[in-house]
């Protein structure tokens, strides 16, 4: 009777453990920085490619770690975006900074 109870915990972490995350985030952490942005988009230059990627309400920015409005971000600024892998051209987080 006690080997049935025991193979339920078991097999739920079995199943927890075996289950991909739907979601996973991708970081674009480089020499990256902004080169142009809007209210919905943001163009980050690393090297000689330009990725750009869609601001939605539900994107997080930061900038010098605090939170923060499409608005305060500028052309120049050392930007890390960081994308969905379902859809990579849409922005979950910008991290920027301020040149000193």
């Amino acid at each position: 009777m006690k080997h049935p109870l025991l193979c339920i915990p078991l097999l739920a972490l079995f199943v927890a453990v075996s289950i991909p995350a739907t979601v996973e985030a991708k970081t674009f952490r480089t020499e990256s920085h902004i080169t142009k942005v809007s209210d919905h988009s943001i163009t980050v230059e690393l090297g000689h490619a330009k990725h750009t990627y869609k601001i939605t309400a539900e994107t997080q920015i930061h900038v010098d770690g605090k939170l923060a409005k499409a608005k305060a971000l500028h052309k120049g600024m050392p930007a890390d975006v960081t994308t969905s892998q379902i859809n990579p051209k849409l922005a979950l987080t910008i991290e920027a900074q301020t040149r000193s």
